[in-house]
């Protein structure tokens, strides 16, 4: 009678050991993201937990597709049938950002044109140089920084394109929280709206007859402190609300296209201007700033009668967020 080696005895028992393993993981990945997606539409975004989870759709969603695959060549049916329902849940939430580019009408070629600079250029950034020669180079007719330090205005007032910004619209020194508008055109109508230390810089500037009113955008981070990004985030969808006409609200949002309030502002008719280019999936931080997976929280989105021909992100070297460059025009109708 032959003897049959200790190892290759308990090498099945090893591979069942793994089996069962993975399709118990399999089932508390899908258990714990099919919670997700349920809190999603009762509880969307409400709390930080929420809010940071959502934001992370296009990743925590990843391990889904491998659990499927697992399921199906295992043949584990009631898996691969819970497992398809979070898979098509997250395809559907993350669809938009994939459609193609809406068309441009033709008319919209010979409309007055506008290009804006948005960005949050840290406020210690240790490579200021960068950035400012970026904005140089963007030449654009509005920029719009966050951050926006008394050290780096210093900076920017001795750059060789500051002149060629005349019209300023920049908060007070010692606030806790400064944004400026600098900007080619006349800004008209301006105010710095204040909630919670943040402020809401707008202003109105006309191209060619044609107005647009600007809003340069950044509350609190939510993940540090969820109630005043809260009260900020209100606070800015009543000011967008209550205005009328052209609308342009760029800058740091600090959260995703996958998150409520993204939802909330396009419920009002502003619209991502990644999305209608058809760069839905385009990234704007950490930009190399830890060990984060990147998202998308610098957004342009732009009314009815404001159409993007171009969206592109910059370098923003030392910041960890990239610049928005984006070219738009304004429409009749």
């Amino acid at each position: 009678m032959t003897a049959v080696p200790v190892d290759a005895r308990t090498r099945p028992r090893v591979g069942r050991l793994l089996r069962r393993a993975f399709l118990l993981a399999g089932w508390l990945i899908t258990a714990a993201l099919g919670v997700l997606t349920m809190a999603r539409v009762v509880a969307y975004d409400r709390g930080r937990l929420l809010l940071v989870a959502n934001s992370l759709t296009y990743w925590i969603f990843l391990p889904e597709c491998v659990v499927l695959a697992v399921a199906i060549a295992a043949r584990k049916y009631a898996l691969v049938a819970c497992a398809t329902a979070v898979v098509l849940a997250h395809v559907i939430v993350v669809w938009p950002s994939l459609r193609a580019p809406a068309d441009v009408p033709r008319h919209a070629y010979r409309a007055p044109r506008l290009r804006l600079f948005a960005a949050n250029v840290l406020f210690d950034n240790p490579h200021p140089d960068g950035i400012v020669d970026e904005i140089g180079r963007a030449d654009a007719d509005v920029v719009m920084l966050e951050e926006f330090t008394t050290r780096w205005q210093h900076i920017l007032e001795g750059a060789t394109w500051w002149d060629d910004y005349p019209y300023r619209l920049i908060t007070p020194r010692g606030t806790t929280a400064r944004s400026a508008m600098l900007s080619r055109l006349p800004l008209e109508d301006t105010a710095i709206d204040y909630t919670q230390r943040s402020p809401l810089l707008g202003a109105t500037v006309r191209v060619d007859g044609r107005s647009v009113r600007l809003f340069d955008v950044h509350p609190a981070a939510p993940v540090f402190n969820y109630p005043r990004w809260h009260a900020q985030s209100d606070a800015i969808t009543v000011t967008v609300a209550a205005t009328r006409g052209r609308v342009v609200a760029a800058g740091d949002f600090n959260v995703t296209q996958f998150n409520a309030w993204m939802d909330d502002l396009e419920s009002l008719g502003l619209r991502s201007a990644h999305e209608l280019v058809g760069r839905g999936t385009a990234t704007t931080w950490p930009n190399g700033h830890g060990l984060f997976p990147p998202v998308r929280i610098d957004h342009v989105l732009v009314s009815e009668r404001v159409m993007p021909l171009r969206v592109r992100e910059g370098v923003g070297e030392g910041s960890d967020h990239k610049p928005v460059l984006v070219d738009l025009v304004l429409t009749a109708a």
